[in-house]
């Protein structure tokens, strides 16, 4: 540390000493820096010291610091919660070394506003304005500087925006291409002939083909489809799964895990001895019935032999009762 750091360290000690809050996080921080050690954060940190009292105490640990850039160690610390602190601070070294230089034109509009304001006036003389004339062209001269500063870290940030930007659109337009290729690869598993329905294929390419969209936007349209479509696919797929369980149950299967196919196959397996009781139980059935129509014809037969017989006997009875003539 530099005659010039020190000294802007303690013109700014009251200031640090005001605003800054010594906290164990701060100090350990100054330690992984190599800025403290053990010894001198027990001397800092005090049980019974007000916060002034210990903010002044580690002004003048760092004054005394050996270490190489323990200003610059300092700001770097300070700037992750008193930003304004550390940037003020490394300004005034700035000024303090004479690293800043003011531009021509800087120093001319510093020259107009003093000669504005004070060019008549006999309480000051010229070396006085002048002194002015310097003051306020070194603290213009530090605003245009952090202006410049802040205005490239904001560019920068610009930049990387609009090239995160170029890249999401430039992935959303080849998904989208991948999408468009997928409903044209699968277009007769996504078409459906139903009468008046708008088919999957359909509501994927008018998604796709909106020119008032970007390549985000209609990847959005497209993927709001596929989620609609997919919710409906589940909501079968579910009630697909109800009934198989249902099947399951009913063919008293135990593995709920057993493929539909196989455990149908054990059923019917297990149920062929009733299957051929019944195509015997059939086949008897069958030849009982024939038989029993053959009776019956039979049956049929003997009554019409019997009616016949009867329609003799009544005319030889109706012969044998007549009178002789």
């Amino acid at each position: 540390m530099d005659d010039a750091e020190r000294r802007v360290i303690r013109r700014w000690k009251p200031i640090i000493a005001e605003h800054v809050v010594v906290t164990s996080e701060l100090v350990q921080s100054l330690k992984e820096c190599g800025l403290l050690t053990d010894d001198k954060m027990r001397q800092i940190i005090q049980v019974g010291d007000n916060e002034s009292t210990k903010t002044s105490r580690l002004i003048d640990v760092v004054l005394s610091s050996p270490l190489d850039g323990a200003f610059a160690t300092l700001c770097f610390v300070l700037s992750r919660d008193y930003g304004w602190i550390a940037r003020d601070m490394d300004t005034d070294a700035r000024v303090e070394k004479g690293d800043i230089v003011i531009d021509e034109d800087v120093l001319r509009e510093a020259g107009m506003l003093v000669h504005r304001k004070f060019g008549s006036s006999k309480r000051f003389c010229e070396t006085d304005k002048k002194d002015m004339q310097e003051l306020l062209a070194l603290k213009l001269q530090v605003s245009r500087e952090e202006w410049q500063r802040e205005n490239e870290k904001l560019q920068a940030a610009l930049n990387v925006s609009r090239a995160t930007v170029a890249t999401r659109e430039a992935r959303a337009k080849k998904l989208v291409r991948a999408l468009a290729g997928f409903v044209k690869e699968n277009s007769d598993h996504l078409t459906t002939h139903a009468h008046g329905m708008i088919t999957t294929s359909d509501s994927l390419k008018k998604s796709l083909e909106d020119v008032h969209k970007d390549g985000l936007g209609r990847l959005e349209g497209a993927l709001d489809e596929l989620l609609k479509r997919f919710n409906t696919v589940l909501t079968h797929r579910q009630m697909l799964h109800q009934e198989r369980d249902k099947c399951l149950k009913m063919m008293e299967v135990k593995d709920e895990r057993m493929p539909l196919d196989a455990a149908l196959r054990g059923f019917l397996q297990t149920k062929r001895p009733l299957e051929d009781d019944l195509q015997s139980l059939a086949r008897d059935l069958s030849e009982k019935d024939a038989a029993f129509k053959r009776m019956t014809t039979k049956i049929f037969d003997l009554e019409s032999e019997l009616n016949e017989k009867d329609d003799i006997i009544e005319s030889l009875t109706a012969q044998l009762g007549a009178p002789p003539p």
